[in-house]
């Protein structure tokens, strides 16, 4: 499993990094904690942001 930083999980997804500590803070990306304090962010959660617009997308196409 790779994991990224803060920025380039950001960038991936086009927001802002506030955005990013906003959604991290109400716990919607789960997160590691390095000893130095510095947060990383499994590569995985990028998929885990897009799931419900897939939802959303397929539900609306099968109609």
């Amino acid at each position: 499993m790779r994991y990224l930083k803060k920025a380039e999980f950001a960038s991936r997804l086009n927001i802002g990094l506030r955005t990013l500590d906003r959604w991290i803070a109400q716990k919607k990306i789960s997160t590691r904690t390095l000893i130095t304090g510095r947060i990383r962010i499994p590569e995985s959660e990028i998929e885990k942001c897009f799931r419900p617009s897939i939802q959303e997308f397929l539900k609306k196409s099968s109609r």
